[in-house]
């Protein structure tokens, strides 16, 4: 009866009265004196309207709130009262974890209340452009000092990038990450969108906003309001570019950097970025790193002969005891030192006789004989998807892909009725690369 019907609110304060988990806090971090809450009664929820997202739907408040890891926890639950007035909102994690988030009445009917939303979300952008334009005067950062660039080409667009320094995914037709391949975690440099507009005309609404414009070339922003502090400020800058194509324009977005000094090596590609795609090199090509001419040798294992480097050295397993072997890529390409039709044979890098086995290449060369077997390395790069890896490139008998922190390069061959696996996994992403480049043409 206290609700008749719909109610509509805005967030005065959240009033944690125990916090110890860091999810419960992070959760609670989404709402700011800015947001707006609707009681539905005839749907008996609470609708969450967030001003700091730039879509203007709704969605339940506790969407995020009662889930743990993705799926709905049987401890987790929100209460709903009026008391003098105010909408209080009691979140219960579990009981180290509890906060009210307490609201006040702006409105009577929902049209006056979209408003009220429409205009809290107007308020911030007021805030953030404040931001911006509180900016001192920049110049563009110098290029970085590359001394070895290469030009590569990708679908119709050309940029100079530095030799062996970055490894350019294709997500899609005309998508592309580029990763430095000293990065770790394999987050994206930069990516490439080939697309129907001009994506510096839309970066707002992924919160860059324009310092500084070189004709399409841009240095932008991420500026923030902090609501508890009632304070705004920079959060971080990134570089982009759109050339036109045509009807199309290729997008160029750098990853955000903290400092304006570290967006130095992205000026240089994103400067070099052209339509002319005259004296590049295939990504393929850019990706190996120029190890094509790598010195190699002819080994045989079974029947099968193999182009492999030279330091790379070849063993038959042997079963014995507790010794096995296992490998399945997909349920019907499957190894197993329990299958009498299955071999393995060791293979690894021999060229630092001191080096730690976490330091080298290492893997092996799987056999399988079945006359009735019929798949493809397609088969297997799905499998791989499925099993959460990431792929990286991928070419007529092979993929490179990362999974569980390792880079894994797995190429895919049949030889009458026998089928055989090339695995094997590198120290990083640059090595990686080169010996995605270097195996397609292993199987003699």
């Amino acid at each position: 009866m206290l609700f008749a019907g719909e109610s509509y609110w805005k967030i005065e304060r959240v009033k944690p009265l125990m916090k110890t988990g860091l999810f419960f806090e992070v959760a609670l971090d989404q709402f700011s004196n800015l947001d707006h809450i609707l009681y539905d009664e005839d749907k008996k929820a609470l609708w969450y309207y967030d001003t700091y997202s730039s879509k203007m739907p709704e969605r339940p408040l506790g969407n995020s709130l009662l889930q743990e890891e993705g799926e709905p926890s049987k401890e987790r639950h929100i209460e709903a009262r009026i008391v003098g007035g105010e909408l209080k909102i009691l979140v219960y994690h579990n009981s180290r974890n509890i906060a009210f988030i307490v609201c006040k009445r702006v409105a009577d009917d929902k049209t006056a209340f979209l408003e009220k939303v429409d205009a809290s979300r107007k308020k911030l952008q007021e805030y953030i452009a404040d931001a911006v334009k509180k900016h001192p005067p920049v110049t563009m950062p110098a290029a970085a000092d590359n001394t070895s660039q290469v030009k590569v080409k990708l679908e119709g667009l050309a940029l100079a990038l530095p030799a062996d320094r970055y490894l350019v995914v294709k997500t899609q037709t005309g998508s592309y990450e580029a990763i430095d391949k000293q990065n770790k975690d394999l987050t994206a440099a930069f990516t490439i969108y080939k697309e129907a507009f001009n994506r510096n005309d839309s970066l707002k609404k992924e919160s860059l906003h324009p310092l500084l414009k070189e004709g399409m070339l841009q240095l932008n922003t991420s500026a923030y309001y902090d609501w508890q502090e009632k304070k705004t400020g920079i959060s971080g800058y990134a570089l982009s570019n759109s050339i036109q194509a045509g009807n199309v324009y290729y997008n160029m977005v750098s990853s955000g950097q903290t400092e304006l000094k570290d967006i130095s090596p992205y000026v240089g590609p994103f400067r070099s970025a052209t339509t002319d795609t005259v004296g590049a090199i295939s990504l393929e090509a850019y990706n190996a790193g120029g190890t094509y001419n790598q010195p190699q040798r002819t080994v045989k294992a079974g029947t099968l002969q193999l182009r492999l480097p030279t330091a790379y050295e070849v063993t038959d397993f042997l079963v014995w005891n507790e010794n096995f072997f296992s490998l399945e890529l997909t349920p019907e390409l499957s190894f197993s030192s329990d299958k009498p039709d299955c071999r393995l044979y060791n293979i690894k890098d021999t060229a630092d006789k001191d080096a730690s086995p976490t330091e080298t290449a290492r893997g092996g060369l799987y056999s399988l004989k079945n006359s009735s077997l019929k798949t493809s390395i397609q088969d297997v790069r799905e499998s791989l998807l499925k099993e959460g890896a990431r792929i990286l490139a991928e070419d007529s008998n092979g993929v490179m892909y990362y999974y569980h922190q390792s880079c894994w390069v797995c190429r895919y061959h049949q030889q009458g009725n026998m089928h055989y696996v090339y695995m094997i996994t590198l120290p990083d992403l640059s090595a990686c690369a080169r010996e995605f480049g270097r195996s397609a043409g292993m199987f003699q």
